[in-house]
C-alpha cells in the first residue's frame, strides 16, 4: 500500500512539474547574460513548486521514479526490493545535494525543501523495504498458501497405489486406520 501511494504522489509531482519548469537546460550562463542560458551565477536554476527547485528533468526523475513504484508495488517481493533500492538511490541523491547544495550531478536542480524532501524519501523506502516480509502477492486480504493435509497426502499415496498396481503402505488409509497392523488371514 505504501508503494502505491508514493508511486502515485511522486508520478503526479513529476506530471505537474512540467507546468512550473518545462525546461531541459542545464548549461551556465553566457558571460553574465542570464537569458542566453537561462541559469544565473553560472549555477543550475530550476523554477519552483511548492516550495520545491524543479525543471524538466527533476519532473523526469520524478515521473520514472513514480512509475516504478506503481509497477513494482502489486508483488511484495519486487515492492520490497524495489523500496530498499529506492532508499538507497535516494539517499545517494541527498548526499549529493547535500555536498552541493545546488544542483545533484549538474542536472537536477535542488534547494533545502527538496534535500529534506529526498532524506524523507529514502528513509520512507528503507523503511517499508525492510518492514514488509516480502514474497507473495501484494493484496489485502492475502493469505499464506496452505500445505497438504494428511487426509490430501494420503489419498494422493492411494492413487498412485492404486495405478502402479503395488498395494498400499500400511496405514495408507487415513492416520487412524488399523488396516495396515491387521494379520493377514491366509
Amino acid at each position: 500500500m505504501v508503494c502505491y501511494a508514493i508511486g502515485a504522489l511522486l508520478a503526479l509531482a513529476g506530471a505537474l512539474g512540467f507546468f512550473a519548469d518545462a525546461t531541459f537546460d542545464t548549461s551556465a550562463s553566457q558571460a553574465g547574460d542570464p537569458v542566453a542560458g537561462g541559469n544565473a551565477n553560472d549555477q543550475l536554476q530550476g523554477d519552483g513548486f511548492l516550495g520545491f527547485e524543479v525543471n524538466g528533468w527533476h519532473n523526469v526523475v520524478h515521473l520514472v521514479s513514480g512509475i516504478l513504484w506503481l509497477l513494482l508495488a502489486s508483488q511484495r517481493g519486487s515492492a520490497r526490493l524495489g523500496a530498499i533500492a529506492f532508499g538507497l538511490v535516494y539517499a545517494l541523491v541527498t548526499i549529493a545535494g547535500l555536498i552541493d547544495g545546488n544542483d545533484v550531478l549538474g542536472t537536477l536542480p535542488v534547494n533545502a525543501p527538496d534535500n529534506l524532501l529526498h532524506i524523507a524519501l529514502s528513509l520512507l523506502g528503507l523503511m517499508a523495504g525492510f518492514a514488509s516480509p516480502g514474497g507473495g502477492t501484494a493484496t489485502a486480504g492475502s493469505r499464506p498458501r496452505r500445505h497438504l493435509s494428511t487426509t490430501t497426502t494420503t489419498a494422493h499415496r492411494l492413487s498412485r497405489a492404486t495405478r502402479t498396481g503395488a498395494s498400499p503402505a500400511p496405514g495408507a488409509n487415513g492416520p487412524r486406520s488399523r488396516q495396515g497392523l491387521r494379520p493377514s488371514r491366509s
